[in-house]
């Protein structure tokens, strides 16, 4: 802190879009709230992509305690997934002052896309006050994880059935939770609609207090899934069951859930009075549930009527002068130039290096298209021998001994059709494809489809696919492809730090041959016990792994902390490894 801090100011109608360091895991925060009294209103943010919080208010210290101040009337924008901790929109002290009140206002922002981590607002702090913001579409929830008595009162959560949208987590005491609209959300576990965790015994101030004196009334859920999850991460270490809850007066109605309220532990904390539950099942009574019939009323969409009551909108949020966000890269769509090319010396380098986003690269006829440099993905392109009999092939002829085909730049999207990448066999090259080492903020994708990549043979760490720390894939899929004569094949390992973070979001290996691949297939590492991100996605369907990791004890596939795996309709042959992956 600082004893020249701001009171009575406001901040307003300022716009933060996609300023970002350039490596993802170089932390930083886009606005700090110091001092007492301030405002902060009408202003953008969005387009973060690096580790930090994008707001953040500081109660800490005497002159910055019990600040009372005021988040109104913004727009928190795009956030997507940063694959660690570290990614919340907006925190509202730290876990080390989290019993000292700040009592900030949050109150009618719009939230859209906020997919940084599980907590989109995280409250450490006490005497909050969360009020008539709209959260769209946002991967996470509304977190109450450390602090006591905070509010949170006529918030629309609008998940529109998208996967991983989430609603309200409870931890700490004190709390008061009325008047919500939930609808249309799919999350799970701690991204659940409705969440009371589990404390531990004796708490320290940085884990889980338990839930005590908390009143959740007159809230209203539709079409969610599952919406109710109790004693959330009850565990040898979280025993600390919810004591002196009052849930009272809340509507469930999700007709097509079997399942209303999931418990993971000891209730009997928990009074439930009056709450009127409409299922697949019908409606749930007993003590605390009434039957009364409810309407939905529903527009042509089908969305509740009552969502257009909701007082933040992307309308009535942000600056009051017209702005026009910068696009993200991934939404550009829109197709470029298309080369045509012929088998010979750099020329399909020289086409790379003139690319712009978007630009399709046709290799014409069946032969070698040899390059004597790297060649290097800054943007959205595609190299294609589609259509031809035979796979075009692309070679390397360069000195040294890293010899790489391709680096993956930030923000980059290289899609690969019909054609073959041959690593040698004399010298072999060392990569198929590297990630940035230095330029990393952007999450880049790749696409194979229909390729045969081989002779990968450098025994010295070389391998097929090789991540560099702080490189982030939002996808990396295989398709109809042909994997085979190297020494490894996707190192997605280059974070060893435990602290939770890893390099793919989603992996995904789909009628494809792994052969003859003297280790694993894909080494997968996410160190750690951080529960704020989604863990990664491995899919494997109809594949083949023949001779793949032939040693005794072993696996195929290598994975460490890899959360979301689901094999199917594949096999092994010709190898002592005991299965495609140990889960």
């Amino acid at each position: 802190g600082t004893n020249k801090a701001a009171y009575h100011s406001t901040v307003k109608n300022c716009v933060v879009d996609h300023f970002n360091k350039p490596n993802r895991l170089d932390a930083d925060t886009w606005i700090h709230m110091w001092g007492q009294y301030n405002t902060v209103e009408n202003c953008y943010f969005a387009g973060k992509k690096n580790q930090g919080c994008t707001f953040v208010v500081w109660p800490d210290g005497e002159g910055h305690d019990n600040n009372h101040h005021r988040i109104y009337h913004n727009y928190f924008g795009q956030r997507p997934r940063l694959g660690s901790n570290g990614g919340e929109t907006i925190r509202i002290g730290t876990s080390g002052v989290s019993m000292g009140v700040s009592a900030t206002i949050v109150e009618e922002n719009f939230f859209e896309h906020c997919n940084g981590e599980v907590e989109i607002i995280s409250v450490k702090s006490c005497e909050n006050i969360i009020i008539n913001n709209t959260f769209y579409e946002c991967e996470g929830s509304l977190v109450l994880r450390h602090g006591n008595r905070n509010t949170v009162s006529g918030n629309y959560f609008i998940g529109n059935g998208k996967g991983y949208t989430g609603g309200i987590r409870v931890i700490n005491n004190g709390h008061k939770i009325f008047n919500n609209y939930l609808y249309g959300l799919a999350g799970e576990d701690f991204r659940a609609p409705l969440v009371i965790m589990n404390g531990v015994p004796n708490s320290v101030l940085n884990r889980y207090h338990q839930v005590k004196n908390v009143e959740i009334y007159s809230n209203t859920w539709v079409d969610c899934k599952l919406p109710w999850q109790l004693c959330v991460g009850s565990d040898q270490e979280r025993t600390a069951i919810p004591q002196d809850v009052t849930i009272k007066d809340n509507i469930i109605y999700c007709p097509q859930e079997e399942e209303l309220i999931k418990s993971f532990d000891d209730i009997s904390g928990i009074t439930f009075i009056d709450n009127i539950l409409f299922g697949k099942k019908g409606y749930k009574t007993g003590k605390g549930f009434i039957s009364k019939k409810i309407k939905i009323d529903r527009d042509s969409s089908g969305k509740p009527i009552a969502l257009k009551q909701a007082k933040a909108g992307r309308e009535n949020c942000g600056p009051t002068w017209k702005y026009t966000p910068l696009l993200n890269l991934f939404s550009l769509n829109k197709i470029g130039k298309t080369h045509e090319i012929i088998p010979g010396k750099d020329n399909l380098y020289n086409v790379i290096k003139v690319s712009n986003p978007g630009d399709i690269i046709i290799l014409t006829q069946e032969g070698e298209y040899i390059n004597t440099k790297r060649m290097d993905i800054p943007h959205r392109l595609t190299i294609s021998g589609k259509g031809l009999k035979k796979q075009p092939i692309i070679k390397m002829n360069a000195e040294g001994s890293s010899v790489t085909f391709f680096e993956l730049k930030g923000g980059s999207f290289l899609q690969l059709d019909n054609v073959a990448l041959d690593g040698g066999s004399d010298n072999p090259a060392k990569y198929a494809f590297i990630t940035g080492k230095n330029d990393m903020t952007e999450p880049y994708r790749l696409k194979i489809i229909n390729c045969n990549i081989y002779g990968f043979k450098d025994t010295n760490g070389g391998s097929v696919f090789k991540a560099y720390p702080s490189s982030f894939a939002d996808t990396i899929q295989i398709s109809n492809s042909t994997i085979k004569d190297s020494f490894r094949g996707f190192a997605l390992n280059a974070e060893k730090e435990d602290k939770g973070v890893y390099n793919s979001e989603h992996t995904i290996f789909q009628n494809t041959v792994f052969k003859n691949i003297d280790q694993w297939a894909l080494d997968f590492y996410r160190g750690g016990n951080d529960e704020s991100t989604l863990g990664g996605f491995l899919e494997i369907n109809a594949c083949i792994f023949d001779n793949v990791n032939n040693h005794a004890g072993q696996y195929c596939i290598r994975q460490t902390g890899l959360l979301n795996i689901n094999v199917k309709n594949s096999s092994v042959k010709n190898t002592e490894a005991k299965g495609i992956i140990k889960q």
